[in-house]
């Protein structure tokens, strides 16, 4: 991974990751809303390895923002 999510546990970030790497991987940015407050976007690619396919990288993707204002 390249980068993790300001304020938020590192259990969060890996679990977002992950899931975004098993439901949309690649440039397409997996997106959802938390607590229907903020928008968050994550663009997640794996690789082959001995297990089978490994997260390669993730990242959020542009700008997450605060729905709420």
């Amino acid at each position: 991974m390249s980068s993790f999510f300001i304020g938020t546990s590192p259990a969060f970030d890996f679990a977002v990751f992950t899931t975004c790497l098993l439901i949309h991987p690649g440039d397409s940015a997996c997106q959802f809303t938390v607590d229907n407050a903020y928008k968050i976007s994550v663009t997640s690619f794996n690789k082959t390895c001995d297990a089978g396919q490994c997260l390669a990288t993730a990242y959020p993707a542009g700008e997450s923002r605060n729905l709420i204002e």
